[in-house]
């Protein structure tokens, strides 16, 4: 029997893309959750301000530049580790196939954390959601079809082991894995169904 845990597709997503472009999957800092109320205020006020363009000066962007700070906080300790690497340590570490993040591979290019920082926020908030969206459903589809998870497993036991963590190279030999998640994009597409619907009614004023 298949079994996932409710909304960990979208925890272990936002985990492994922050671990792919910088290492980690964690803040080398304090984390408040509470900044998802925060961003979530954010973007209505930065809806109102798109909506009301001729009027944006009367409409209140504090909770939404707060938002935004906060998500800098949060991104400038893995900058600033990386920035302390010479240019020379940044190439040995080019060669490591474990080691070496897409934070790594900006810094060789360029050292304004601003430019750094873009666009790793870019890539953060574009890969947790549709990774999420795919991952939850090739879950569903396997579920429906246990001789083909069966199939998967057994390859990746083989190539892999139960005890440890999977090389660039042993993706790249899982084949099975690759078709699985092709045809999972095939049948579901990451971006035309990556939708938002209300939960439940919003309150009366």
């Amino acid at each position: 029997m298949l079994e996932v845990p409710k909304g960990s597709n979208g925890k272990q997503s936002q985990e492994r893309v922050q671990s792919c472009l910088y290492g980690s999957a964690k803040s080398t800092g304090h984390v408040d959750y509470s900044c998802v109320s925060i961003s979530k205020t954010g973007i209505s006020s930065h809806r109102l301000t798109t909506i009301l363009s001729p009027l944006s000066w009367f409409v209140p962007k504090g909770k939404y530049k707060a938002g935004i700070k906060y998500i800098e906080r949060f991104i400038e300790p893995f900058i600033e580790k990386t920035l302390h690497l010479t240019p020379a340590e940044l190439e040995e570490l080019s060669k490591s196939d474990r080691d070496f993040t897409f934070l790594h591979n900006i810094a060789l290019f360029s050292r304004d954390p601003k430019v750094i920082r873009d666009q790793i926020v870019a890539v953060l908030l574009a890969g947790r959601d549709t990774t999420a969206a795919t991952l939850s459903w090739a879950m569903y589809e396997l579920s429906r079809y246990p001789q083909i998870w069966h199939k998967l497993r057994e390859q990746v036991l083989e190539h892999i082991g139960d005890s440890r963590s999977p090389t660039y190279q042993d993706l790249k030999n899982l084949t099975y894995l690759t078709h699985t998640l092709n045809e999972t994009l095939r049948l579901y597409p990451a971006v035309p169904y990556n939708l938002r619907t209300c939960g439940k009614c919003p309150k009366s004023a």
